[in-house]
């Protein structure tokens, strides 16, 4: 049984930690993470890749990347597939850290992004109703 299942995309992430995961990363090969990662060719059919034969493959995508790091701490794979990087943890991973880190970072990024707004309105235009007063 292959230890690493998938976890999260970037999009359900934050910036924080898929920079810190690119910056450590290490690039794999399409056999490095399919004999390390739970359901990779399923989660690819699902992306609408041919599990084999003529059609496009995952492992035959030439903008499909795969790589090896650490996300929140703990060790990782992942392929960047659209821009998107799609990540698997290994099962026994410290999860309680994870979930932990990752709520640290949301927080973070909130409060920055609320920061930034504190104090300032938003600039409001007065409604246009034509002729009538």
């Amino acid at each position: 049984m292959r230890g690493y299942h998938f976890h999260i995309t970037c999009v359900d992430s934050t910036a924080e930690l898929i920079d810190e995961m690119c910056d450590q990363a290490r690039e794999v090969t399409y056999a490095t993470m399919l004999r390390n990662c739970e359901e990779l060719v399923e989660f690819a059919v699902d992306l609408g890749y041919y599990r084999r034969g003529p059609g496009l493959t995952l492992r035959r995508d030439w903008g499909v990347s795969f790589h090896k790091s650490r996300y929140a701490g703990q060790p990782c794979y992942y392929f960047v597939w659209s821009g998107i990087e799609h990540v698997w943890l290994a099962a026994d991973c410290d999860w309680d850290a994870v979930h932990a880190r990752e709520r640290e970072t949301r927080r973070e990024s909130f409060s920055l992004r609320a920061e930034d707004h504190v104090g300032k309105r938003l600039p409001v235009e007065p409604a246009s109703c034509g002729d009538v007063p």
